[in-house]
């Protein structure tokens, strides 16, 4: 593997990347995947400032880092032993456990076809070699900005899943809004929980709360409690119903609970809510 005279530079003399933080305030996490020790090593070096990294020298290698860790974003070369570049996005984005996670593609191959085959298996980016070191880190911010967007819209508003949202991958709004349309239909069972997700859903719970965490940053709980206080506000604003028997058909099986959270989301208690919507 050719390793172009811009990498060796660019490593000499480091250049400041946009600091990009999740709301939670760490730092995104990124996951290098090429068999070339000194590429990798190159690449590492241009994130390492503002991301936490991970690497792997080949596609099953990724793989298990995979499983046992939360990644913000790939970047992979795309020829490599036992699985390739290729294999290695068509099973991140063929399993709905990982789908989510962006992949860019680095490789020599610049045919055209190459470039279709990546973006037909769900690569986010497709990045001939050599490129600019600006070139990858642009894209690389790029992609988690519009990652950052999604969940900062699906924190405030995840029933806006039932709509297009602009840059989620559409295999993960499938999936959210069975998850949103279950929580919906089961929501006056005070015993909804991960639990029963979990079980629904065929998902272990440590990938249920990456995934949900990733896309909308709700825990599965908060994911949860958001519909039942949007259900309980709809509720207010359209019907006859007393407080308790709303309290009671959106799940919550105590009333100073569910005034206590009421107020915290919206900011007043649900009488007053109630009043103002009138």
């Amino acid at each position: 593997q050719n390793i172009d005279a811009e990498f060796v530079s660019f490593k000499k003399n480091k250049t400041e990347t946009t600091i990009l933080k999740q709301e939670a305030g760490g730092r995104y996490r990124l996951l290098i995947v090429d068999d070339n020790d000194q590429f990798r090593t190159i690449i590492k070096d241009m994130f390492i400032v503002n991301y936490d990294i991970l690497e792997a020298a080949n596609g099953a290698e990724a793989i298990d880092i995979i499983k046992e860790n939360s990644i913000d974003l790939i970047i992979s070369d795309v020829l490599m032993p036992e699985i390739d570049g290729y294999e290695l996005c068509k099973k991140i984005k063929d399993d709905i456990n990982t789908s989510h996670i962006p992949v860019i593609l680095l490789t020599a191959m610049g045919e055209i076809e190459d470039r279709i085959k990546g973006i037909d298996i769900g690569a986010d980016s497709f990045i001939p070699k050599p490129f600019h070191p600006k070139h990858l880190i642009t894209r690389v911010e790029k992609l988690l900005e519009s990652k950052k967007k999604i969940r900062e819209l699906l924190k405030i508003s995840p029933w806006k899943l039932a709509e297009n949202v602009n840059g989620l991958v559409k295999k993960d709004q499938i999936w959210l809004n069975k998850v949103a349309k279950y929580i919906i239909d089961h929501m006056s069972d005070p015993n909804l929980d991960s639990n029963m997700l979990v079980k629904e859903f065929g998902i272990s719970k440590t990938q249920l709360y990456r995934k949900i965490k990733a896309i909308t940053d709700h825990t599965p709980h908060g994911f949860i409690k958001k519909y039942r206080l949007r259900k309980a506000a709809d509720l207010l604003k359209t019907s006859d119903q007393t407080i308790s028997e709303i309290t009671y058909e959106t799940g919550f099986n105590n009333r100073s609970y569910f005034y206590r959270i009421f107020k915290e989301e919206f900011n007043c208690s649900p009488s007053d809510f109630r009043s103002t919507a009138v």
